[in-house]
């Protein structure tokens, strides 16, 4: 064989050798001969195979004469082996006949071919050896193999590539590659190690598991970002994604936690697969806790893909099935349905084969034979009763129809497991799950999973019980960490748990799964050496020697290492999974068999195997390990061991500080430099991710030392009175522990559970982070407990509580410089919360004086008048004593009539005192000596009605929305609730003025006295300001008619927003319309925004009320509570009649709301600049989608239409109605704007956007210039706003007339501040609009529910957004609800309205596209609550994609399911007749399909008819349901044909017979029960029956009137007079018992109280029982059978055609239950919530 051969000059591995070749020329290439074709002697044809056998091309060789052709070269190269490598020398020709390319895996040159001169052979392939096309090589030749395979060395290359792709994109990230030893010393971490033996004797290095040890040690060794792709060796069972030695790209992190970790390497896959996969994965990748993913898959590494979840079901089923499928006591019992994917309907008979074959098999005879009991398994088939699930019984098998919505051939599978927490890596269905899934695929029943779903499962728990097939770390505490001992626990109160129950420990772990397959795993280390100690010692029980294997590692943790964490992805099934590659062998160049072998090379030879007696000593601790250093001897761990007791444990440990958003990002960081109001409103809060916790820490401990040198510098001489003798003792001791302990329990109950309020994604209630000062004001104020009854008690505080009001009085505008005259001192002060101030304001509240306000206002001038009267103490005034009526008339005060004294001035009043010592020198001690005999406190409110014949009570008028306290102050004042007059509110919730007006004009007629009119500066459900302006314009008319009164602001919520009005601002100023300068730069920066003009106007106008209460704790951002109120006019304080020596009020509110008022500042520059970034917030999260929904309203309705895009057209519904769309504002215009025409879901703000509102306003607006402008508006929105960043918006704005910018219109969107309510409706399958009330209710109630916490169940952290909700009631909002309504596309009859509510109060987040996810994932929510999903086996907030919990995702249509009258199973009560039978219907109001009362007439076949009777004589009492056998549709088919298929059951499920042939179904009632057609209130007098039968076999069956109710059913013994036909009978009429009062006994108990409390027997006392009299009346029911109501029991007593008694006989049926029961409602968890909370009290037992 020649060693010397010519260089190649073109090499055929590149995709175009010879694009710079020239034909003609003389070439050398080199590669492989392939298959030949020899056409003549003369003519030989073989293709030469590039080196890498990806591409080939021709060689020609003839016998032609050519210069330097070898005479040899066809004889030689025609009798070359093919797979010989070669060099060949040719000159290369065009190739004249080209065929086509070929599609084989060799890529063919067909331009040009190669003709011969010479040929080299390198090394003849041998004779002896086949290799074919189509020759299969065995592992032993592995080299063939991969020669052979273009795929198995493509996989190599891709490795490769991929491999350098990685440690490229490492490196751009600042991560240094470390190689670290494979000769290692041997530790107990998990798994086996392989050991290597040495010379030396009795000594062996161990090959690592992993480089965990090394890569920790880096980190506390200055090494901040560490990787390498590192050779990991474990002794394993092996299977197809495991070898024996393998590479996983290792990495670790200093100073960062598992969020950091993971956002690398989220980047690092997605730009992996990107880049070689053409796929965009999933940003952020999806978490899923331990648990859910063990509940909802049965495996830790969930393969999403698999649609089929797995749910529990074991309160579906009855005692005995259980009992029958499981010998365990009290088991879990789990379900999920498999449905085969197919166009055409398979025959259940190849389902049962299906499942036969699999069960048969050796892989599924396994689960069959659990010894746990086999799979249940059901077959649905809608041929046989109850879709062949009759062995469930009926209730059982129709929830589960109904929860998995089961087709004819789905398989459902029920298994048991002990009822005990999950351990392990599967469960067993979760198992076989993944078999018959598997198993389907295989037999074509279901298509081939497709794409990629990563995944990041976490929350693992830190300890697992020891298994006997895992080492484990040699501990004798039964116990082994999951991942390694290295993890650390996840939270402070995981550590605490330690001590109590180390089982229930969450380690700070997470693994990365894609596919199912685990690609990875990682964990935040423990990096305290006292922590890592603790658990090896105490909690694994690893003895000293076991422990000082891990001693260098602990001198590492010991000096100073910081916190850490990393990840080890498993390289070879990362580049398996990513070729799609079903073994970790096809991407591995010399892998080992399943025996652990290499049968290429043979490793294990019986001269190695021997020394590996070594092994038992190594891992018995009798060996040494050789480390290349000095062991650290086992005194280590007893040097610096911990204190074994308490809570000293635990003292190495720290909660680390999160640095960036989960994701990596952080919000308003690039960042916000020259925006300095951003920067000063950044320093007020902990910060969302406690970005601010080291400013807050500093604080609260420096106020702990000020409180402690106070108590050590009072009186230091009286020395100690708890000695340090009573704090060492046991009692002591077990005290603190014990206290501490429930502490600890009640942080960790707070903060598992509490909602996270500080995060911009908590847009629910009125609260966000309270500011730092108020928190810290609050808190160093209480250790002081000071009681604000008096300077000489809380000298501080009462001062800081004076203080606090008059900072509120000056941002009000009200005046507090005596020395300005003709304007009135304002005072104000802070009370305990706002229902408090509110209660001030009506009747006073007390101090040292007393604070009088609208009630004792309006009556001082009669006591006054009392007190003038002859005789009085104040008679000497009579003659002389003028004031001015509100008229402006001037009268003896003596001569003033009544009205004339109830309607004084404000300020009339208030001048008594002053005048009276003016003018005739009374003290103002004898004035109140004098009003404390006459006044009303005194003399009491009725007295003095009483003796000024008051009639008609005085009253208070707010809009009808006001808050609670209000009736409630009322009440407590004595005034009375009824006598707080509700004002309508217009169609945008604020006070209708021309409502106001029409009650004003009413009282003046009637001279009915008004206390005050309130108007609500932001009410707390819609954010809407009413017209302050209006109604001081409307008292200035009718205090010149006659009629005057308080005007009060009720500013608790929109009080502090009075900070943005400029201090310069005028009302009117066509500036105003301006919006504010800003000042800021950079991606984070948030401008501010400035309120509507109207809003503006309305809030300056507060300086105008008389008062105003505000509640600091809302828009002040100051705990709860604290409630202010102020006076425009301080005077008011002083009209007292007596005073209270202790009235108390705590003083941390006051310091706490003084000292935020005071840090942050009440102008625009302080809480304005706060409130003006909110506001810009809101606005902008308004904008950011462009399509709007489309939606009915009748025709009266003025706003016509919003058009999107070009879609300008209007289409008709006839002449009820126009579609129209709305351009949606606020945040709700955003969750709006999700839907359109072909949505499943509608969603509409409260509030119009202004070209809209301006539509309204213009009475010659048309459809099509309202079209026009709206359009206008929109396209300016899309140009402008969307997609645009903040400083963008302005810069552009900076160039644009002021009203014509941008931020102008940002500001006329929405609410009046930044409360947004919308409501949810959604359409049926077939695209119409639900039109009832109380469907649209549940589903807003649903996804209320899915935004909020209401179970233990639900974690808050997995909430990805917080919203709330409240209901507009017709009572309270009447036209507001209904115009509501209108534009919802729902009918407008007087259910309340379930309204959704959002409120932002977050200057933070308006970029990074924060909103837009928070929108995403809403809009899911509803998709799915609409049409997609729902959870069984509740707790709900497992829901959708983000809770953890126990429970599963179902396939199923939940609202259009509930509403839409689909086949279904119905079940009937059964009652007989002459000739035939009577079936009453199991009616429900949450179904659509059983949402009527039917009451029919049927035939059943003979056999059928004889059985039951039989059954019915057998057993009298016994009620028997008749049941479809099939899914049936009542009307489209039951009542249509007359004839269905049932069965006949007992109650308790017997079955009696099936096959039951039913004809001759005629309906006698068939009464819709939708919420349109019941009744408004329950019967008063009577209870109504429904009649029917036969004369001698008549029944009765209660009226379904409104929900809820009671199905009440019975024969009965009739008699009547006169006695009914039989024609009567058969039409069915009405029945009422008399002296059966109907609405006093709803709503009813459950029936199963019932039963165990009154008792339903005849012995029993519930009055409805066999053998119960009742006298009656009959009448004729003058409706259609299928007319709806209400109404349909009101009838006339002149009609009635019998009356008598009737007895209930047998069969009596009572239900309180079915006929109510939402098959999809949550139960309570009030019963959870408090055993919850009792976790803190079992601290102290």
């Amino acid at each position: 064989m020649e060693v010397h051969f010519p260089k190649e000059t073109h090499s055929l591995t590149v995709s175009d050798p010879f694009s710079a070749a020239k034909l003609g020329e003389t070439v050398v290439l080199h590669g492989y001969l392939g298959s030949s074709a020899s056409l003549s002697k003369k003519l030989f044809f073989v293709q030469l195979n590039s080196k890498d056998r990806v591409r080939s091309i021709q060689i020609v060789s003839s016998s032609d004469s050519l210069p330097g052709r070898d005479p040899l070269a066809q004889e030689h190269v025609r009798r070359l082996p093919m797979h010989t490598p070669v060099a060949v020398t040719g000159v290369v020709r065009e190739r004249k006949q080209q065929p086509d390319q070929e599609s084989g895996s060799i890529e063919k040159i067909i331009n040009v071919e190669i003709d011969l001169l010479r040929v080299q052979p390198l090394n003849e392939f041998p004779s002896d050896i086949i290799a074919t096309t189509d020759t299969v090589f065995g592992p032993e030749q592995r080299h063939l193999q991969l020669r052979g395979d273009v795929g198995l060395r493509s996989a190599l290359g891709d490795r490769s590539a991929i491999g350098f792709f990685l440690r490229s994109k490492l490196h751009e990230l600042d991560f240094v590659e470390v190689e670290t030893p494979l000769l290692f010393k041997s530790t107990p971490e998990g798994a086996r190690e392989f050991i290597v033996p040495t010379r030396r004797k009795g000594l062996a290095y161990a090959l690592p598991q992993s480089p965990q040890q090394y890569k920790q040690i880096l980190m506390g060794s200055g090494i901040t970002k560490y990787f390498q792709f590192a050779r990991c060796f474990r002794d394993e069972d092996l299977r197809a994604d495991r070898q024996p030695e393998f590479t996983q790209l290792d990495l670790e992190m200093s100073f960062a936690g598992a969020d950091e970790v993971m956002s690398v390497i989220e980047d690092l896959i997605r730009s992996l697969w990107s880049q070689f996969c053409e796929v965009r994965l999933s940003e952020p990748f999806p978490r899923l806790g331990y648990a859910e993913a063990m509940s909802r898959y049965g495996s830790d590494k969930p393969d999403t893909r698999i649609e089929q979840q797995i749910s529990r079901v074991e309160y579906l089923l009855p005692g005995d099935l259980i009992s029958k499928i499981t010998p365990l006591r009290d088991p879990v019992v789990e379900a999920f349905t498999l449905r085969f994917e197919t166009s055409v309907e398979r025959d259940t008979s190849d389902v049962r084969n299906f499942i036969t074959k699999f069960l048969e098999s050796p892989e599924g005879i396994s689960f069959v034979h659990n010894p746990e009991g086999g799979p249940g398994v059901f077959i649905a088939d809608s041929r046989k009763p109850l879709q062949g699930l009759q062995a469930l019984g009926f209730e059982a098998a129709e929830r589960l129809e109904d929860l998995y919505d089961i087709q004819d051939g789905d398989l459902l599978i029920l298994q048991a497991r002990p009822n005990q927490p999950f351990s392990g890596g599967s469960t067993v269905l979760g198992d076989l799950r993944l078999a018959l899934h598997a198993a389907a695929v295989r037999e074509g029943y279901l298509k081939p999973l497709q794409g990629f779903a990563p995944l990041w499962v976490t929350e693992f728990p830190l300890f697992s019980p020891i298994s006997r097939t895992e080492p484990g770390q040699g501990g004798k505490a039964g116990l082994a960490a999951t991942h390694h001992p290295f993890t650390s626990p996840k939270t402070p109160e995981d550590v605490d748990m330690l001590l109590r129950d180390p089982t229930r420990v969450v380690g700070d772990h997470y693994d990365l799964v894609i596919n199912g397959v685990e690609l990875g795993g990682g964990s935040r280390r423990i990096h305290s050496a006292d922590m890592q100690a603790f658990i090896m010692r105490d909690i694994l029980k690893m003895n000293s020697a076991r422990l000082a294997d891990f001693s260098h590692l602990l001198e590492v943790l010991r000096t100073g290492c910081p916190p850490h964490a990393g990840i080890a992805l498993g390289f070879d099934r990362l580049i398996a999974l990513m070729l799609g590659k079903s073994s970790v062998r096809e991407v591995i160049a010399f892998p080992k068999t399943g025996k652990g072998e290499d049968v290429l090379l043979p490793a294990l030879e019986q001269e190695i195997v021997n020394p590996y007696a070594v092994f038992t000593q190594v891992q018995a601790g009798a060996a040494r390990s050789i480390t290349g250093r000095k062991r650290i001897e086992s005194s280590y761990v007893e040097k610096h061991a911990m204190s074994a007791t308490g809570n000293e444990r635990m003292n190495g440990t720290k909660s680390e500080q999160p640095k960036d958003t989960p994701n990596g990002l952080s919000y308003s960081t690039k960042n916000s430099e020259d925006d300095e109001s951003h920067q000063m409103i950044s320093s007020l809060f902990l910060g969302p991710h406690a970005e601010n916790y080291e400013y807050f820490k500093s604080n609260v401990i420096a106020i702990l030392e000020y409180t402690r040198d106070a108590r050590l510098n009072y009186f230091p001489e009286d020395g100690r009175f708890i000695s340090e003798q009573v704090q060492a003792s046991s009692a002591f001791t077990k005290s603190t522990d014990k206290i501490g302990n429930a502490v600890k329990k009640a942080a960790e109950l707070l903060s598992k559970h509490s909602v996270p309020w500080w995060s911009p994604r908590y847009a629910a209630h009125m609260c966000m982070d309270m500011s730092m000062p108020s928190l810290l004001g609050y808190f160093m104020t209480m250790l002081y407990n000071p009681n604000n009854v008096s300077i000489e008690a809380s000298p501080l505080t009462m001062v800081a509580e004076i203080e606090a009001g008059q900072q509120l009085c000056e941002m009000f505008g009200y005046n507090l410089n005596p020395e300005v005259k003709d304007v009135p001192v304002g005072w104000g002060h802070v009370t305990c919360g706002g229902t408090v101030a509110n209660l001030e304001s009506i009747c006073g509240a007390f101090d040292d004086d007393i604070y009088l306000a609208a009630r004792n206002l309006k009556f001082y001038p009669l006591a006054l008048r009392n007190a003038v009267e002859d005789f009085g103490p104040l008679s000497f005034l009579s003659s002389t004593f003028f004031v001015e009526t509100c008229g402006g008339a001037k009268k003896l005060f003596k001569d003033l009539s009544k009205w004339e004294l109830l309607n004084l001035k404000v300020t009339t009043v208030l001048e008594i005192p002053d005048r009276l010592s003016v003018e005739y020198g009374i003290s103002s001690a004898f004035l109140q000596n004098v009003m404390t005999k006459y006044g009303i406190q005194s003399v009491g409110l009725g007295a003095l009605e009483r003796q000024y014949d008051m009639d008609k009570p005085i009253q208070y008028m707010l809009a009808s929305t006001r808050h609670y306290s209000w009736p409630k102050g009322a009440a407590i004042a004595g005034m009375g609730s009824d006598n707080v007059v509700g004002i309508a509110p217009d169609i945008e919730a604020r006070l209708d003025l021309d409502d106001l007006d029409k009650h004003l004009k009413a009282s003046l007629e009637k001279q009915q006295a008004v206390y005050a009119v309130v108007a609500i500066i932001g009410s707390t459900e819609e954010g809407a300001v009413d017209s302050l302006r209006g109604v001081l314009r409307l008292r200035e008319i009718y205090q010149a008619q006659g009629l005057s009164f308080v005007v009060h602001a009720d500013a608790a919520w929109g009080g502090y927003f009075a900070s943005m009005i400029p201090k310069d601002f005028k009302p009117g100023d066509p500036r105003n319309a301006e919006p504010p300068a800003q000042t800021g730069k950079g991606d984070g920066f948030v401008p501010d925004a400035s309120l509507r003009v109207d809003t503006q106007e309305d809030i300056y106008a507060l300086r105008f009320a008389d008062s105003i209460t505000v509640d600091p704790h809302k828009a002040g951002y100051v705990p709860y509570p604290a409630g202010g109120l102020c006076y425009r006019d301080d005077r008011m304080r002083f009209l007292i009649t007596w005073s209270s020596p202790v009235i108390s009020r705590a003083g941390a509110s006051a310091m706490s709301t003084w000292l935020a008022n005071r840090c942050v500042g009440m102008d625009t520059k302080g809480y304005g600049a706060l409130l003006g970034e909110v506001c810009f917030t809101i606005s902008r999260v308004r904008l950011l989608s462009q399509s709007a929904p489309l939606l009915e309203v009748p025709s009266d309705f003025r706003v016509i239409c919003h058009i999107t895009g070009s879609d300008t057209r209007f289409k008709s519904l006839g002449d009820e109605s126009l579609l129209i769309r709305f351009m949606n504002v606020q945040l709700s215009a955003h969750w709006a704007a999700m839907s359109t025409n072909s949505s499943s879901f509608v969603c509409v703000p409260l509030n119009l956007p202004p070209a809209e509102r301006k539509a309204m306003k213009d009475p010659n607006s048309t459809p099509e210039s309202y079209a026009k402008a709206v359009e206008e508006e929109k396209e300016k929105i899309r140009q402008r706003i969307l997609n645009k960043s903040n400083q963008e918006i302005i810069d552009e704005d900076a160039n644009r007339a002021p009203e014509d910018k941008s931020m102008v219109l940002l500001r006329a969107l929405g609410s009046d501040l930044n409360i947004n309510a919308f409501a949810l409706n959604f359409r049926y399958s077939d695209g119409t609009i639900n039109e009832d009330v109380e469907e649209a209710n549940y589903l807003n109630r649903r996804v209320v529910e899915v935004f909020s916490v209401d179970s233990p169940e639900d974690d808050p952290t997995k909430i990805p957004f917080y919203l709330t909700s409240t209901e507009f009631g017709h009572e309270l909002y009447g036209n507001c609800a209904q115009h509501f309504k209108k534009r919802l596309g729902l009918a407008q009859d007087e259910l309340s309205l379930f309204v959704l509510r959002n409120v932002l109060m977050t200057p933070f987040p308006t970029e990074g596209n924060f909103i837009d996810k928070m929108v995403n994932i809403f809009q899911k929510v509803i998709e799915k609550e609409v049409e997609v999903r729902l959870f069984a086996n509740i707790p709900f907030h497992s829901h959708t994609i983000f809770q953890s919990g126990p429970n599963v995702l179902i396939r199923s249509q939940v609202c259009r399911k509930r509403n839409e009258a689909k086949e279904n199973h119905h079940s009937f009560i059964m009652r007989d007749g002459e000739d035939k039978v009577y079936l009453v219907n199991r009616s429900m109001f949450y179904l659509a399909s059983r949402r009527r009362q039917l009451i029919a007439s049927a035939k059943l076949d003979d056999k059928s008819l004889k059985t039951y009777r039989d059954a019915k004589k057998g057993n009298p009492d016994e009620t028997f349901f008749l049941s479809t056998q099939h899914r049936e549709d009542i009307t489209a088919t039951m009542l249509s044909d007359g004839s269905f298929e049932a069965v006949i059951t007992t109650k308790s499920g017997k079955t009696i017979t099936t096959g039951v042939t039913v004809t001759s179904f005629t309906a006698i009632k068939d009464r819709p029960l939708n919420s349109k057609y019941r009744d408004h209130s329950y019967p008063t007098t009577h209870m109504p029956f429904y009649l029917y039968g036969t004369p001698s076999t008549p029944h009765i069956d209660h009226m379904l009137l409104l929900a809820p109710n009671i199905q009440l059913s019975s024969q009965i013994s009739l008699s009547v007079t006169p006695p009914l036909s039989p024609s009567l009978l058969h039409e069915g009429c009405i029945l009422l018992l008399h002296d059966i009062r109907e609405a006093a006994m709803q709503p009813f108990l459950p029936t199963s109280s019932l039963v165990a409390g009154q008792g339903l027997t005849s012995e029993g006392n519930f009055f409805f029982r066999k053998g119960k009299k009742f006298q009656v009346s009959v009448f004729r029911d003058r409706y259609a059978v299928a007319a709806g109501g209400p109404g349909l029991a009101d009838v006339d007593f002149g009609d009635r055609v019998a009356t008598g008694e009737v007895v209930l006989g047998e069969g009596v049926w009572v239900d309180s239950e079915g006929v109510n029961r939402d098959p999809f409602k949550r139960p309570s968890q009030v019963a959870a919530w408090r055993e919850e909370f009792n976790k803190i009290g079992r601290e102290l037992e």
